[in-house]
């Protein structure tokens, strides 16, 4: 309802007595009671930035929402519980009276690898190494928690705005839920350069029909794949798709990582790494959209024996090497074969 305009005079004395309520409520730490409707016409802002369940920050992030105003959310589970197979759960958010509204979309989940002892900043006895980790699609089953007012806690360095969801306490530690966002699992382009791609997963479940995509971050080689399929790193190769013959081989889709020096162009590290043994009259490079292939100009038929490297040279499936801009330090060869992109990579 609109109303009346007030004069200059009442409109001073309303804010000297808001000044002064405000200023009781800081100091006695009495229930805010979403005072902030006033200022953004909207209570669920309040919400909106990055809730921890301490008060105080550890080594590491204990678990903690984070709010975006466009109405998603990622609930990041502890750092310190080293063990932990849930990595994180993204879905959307909404408030409706004293009930928070949760409906999970995805969850990251770490499955397979092993337990060792841990050690530092741990808060658990076990750290879970050598796993993959899983996108999982929820049935989107909406949660209904209780949540609290918001109060200020006096007892916190710097006053920190309090909530309890599920009967939980959470301190607010930023108004911008971008701080230390988390990679979003998908749908979601908050990323930072760790994160993960949701346009590369989008993709690979179109391409699968809506089936999981799994994720495997290599930090020797400093890789991210995403694939439709089981994934290996053996060497300096990670696998998007395999199959072990009878006699242990393992054949399949693969990126290979050559570091090199930046200073040297794609072709040059070609040449030196790869065709250093083998005649260059006849082991020519094709070059065409970034991608640069081994041509063995000798072979006219496909039973005629290589001269130039049979595993890097031009095939009728798709292997190329490549090099990206904003990693000249890096070579790749990249084998996709005849199957289409049943797995995609990034670098990091």
């Amino acid at each position: 309802m609109k109303q009346k305009k007030k004069s200059a005079k009442n409109n001073k004395n309303v804010f000297i007595l808001l000044l002064s309520s405000f200023v009781i409520l800081i100091t006695t730490g009495i229930t805010l009671n979403l005072f902030q409707k006033d200022k953004t016409e909207n209570p669920n802002n309040l919400l909106i930035g990055v809730w921890q369940d301490t008060s105080a920050m550890g080594s590491g992030w204990s678990n903690r929402y984070h709010f975006y105003e466009d109405g998603f959310y990622s609930f990041v589970t502890s750092e310190m519980k080293c063990d932990r197979t849930t990595e994180q759960i993204d879905g959307t958010w909404k408030i409706e009276g004293d009930k928070l509204m949760l409906t999970a979309g995805l969850t990251l989940e770490r499955v397979g690898g092993k337990k060792i002892k841990s050690s530092g900043s741990c808060g658990t006895e076990y750290d879970l190494t050598d796993f993959t980790l899983n996108v999982i699609e929820t049935d989107s089953k909406i949660s209904t928690l209780s949540i609290s007012q918001f109060e200020v806690d006096t007892s916190t360095p710097g006053n920190l705005l309090k909530i309890n969801i599920d009967n939980k306490s959470f301190w607010k530690f930023h108004d911008d839920p971008n701080t230390d966002n988390p990679a979003p699992i998908d749908g979601n382009t908050k990323a930072d350069e760790y994160s993960y791609n949701s346009s590369i997963i989008n993709e690979l479940k179109k391409w699968g029909n809506g089936s999981v995509v799994n994720t495997y971050t290599s930090e020797k080689l400093k890789v991210r794949v995403y694939s439709l399929n089981q994934i290996k790193e053996i060497d300096n190769k990670i696998y998007g798709d395999y199959d072990i013959d009878p006699q242990g081989k393992i054949n399949g889709q693969f990126i290979q990582v050559f570091f090199k020096d930046p200073t040297l162009t794609l072709n040059q590290a070609i040449t030196n790494i790869i065709l250093k043994n083998y005649p260059k009259d006849k082991c020519l490079l094709i070059e065409k959209d970034g991608k640069v292939q081994i041509k063995d100009i000798t072979r006219q038929n496909i039973e005629d024996p290589y001269i130039c490297p049979s595993n890097y040279s031009q095939t009728n499936g798709e292997r190329y090497f490549t090099q990206l801009p904003e990693y000249p330090d890096r070579m790749l060869f990249v084998s996709y074969g005849q199957y289409g992109p049943q797995w995609q990579y990034e670098l990091f």
